[in-house]
């Protein structure tokens, strides 16, 4: 009897479901239509620019061209993730994401690295922010 009403089930999404599948060119095409301000959930721009580029499209296409190209391996310890020993794994910017906005979706400006390795660079955390002080950089344009 289960069977036969998970059987049901399915076969009334599945019938909801027909012609719903839809290209990468129509799911972005969606996604802008109901950006900004045609978004219900619009509250005047108060996302910052910084954080409008690192949840974009372009941002998740970036981070993962730069996992593919290092195999998922940590660059310095060569980490990897497996099922028995789970590795966080970061896409981290060589010259701070900060520092230099035009090379934020450079894949030569990337690298895999394990979230050890990554908290020893001089950038982790606040780690830019220093490096922009002894450089000169305003805050402003982190």
């Amino acid at each position: 009897m289960g069977h036969e009403v998970l059987a049901t089930v399915r076969a009334k999404i599945s019938e909801k479901n027909k012609g719903m599948i839809q290209t990468r060119e129509e799911c972005l095409a969606k996604s802008k239509r109901q950006s900004g301000e045609n978004s219900y959930l619009w509250r005047g721009g108060l996302t910052s620019q910084n954080e409008k580029i690192r949840k974009g499209v372009e941002y998740r296409i970036w981070r993962q061209a730069i996992f593919h190209r290092d195999n998922w391996t940590c660059v310095l310890c060569f980490a990897r993730g497996k099922k028995a020993t789970p590795v966080t794994l970061n896409a981290d910017h060589i010259k701070p994401f900060a520092m230099y906005p035009e090379l934020r979706l450079s894949v030569e400006n990337g690298r895999t690295l394990c979230v050890p390795c990554h908290k020893k660079t001089d950038t982790w955390g606040y780690g830019t922010r220093k490096l922009m002080h002894r450089t000169n950089v305003a805050e402003s344009d982190i």
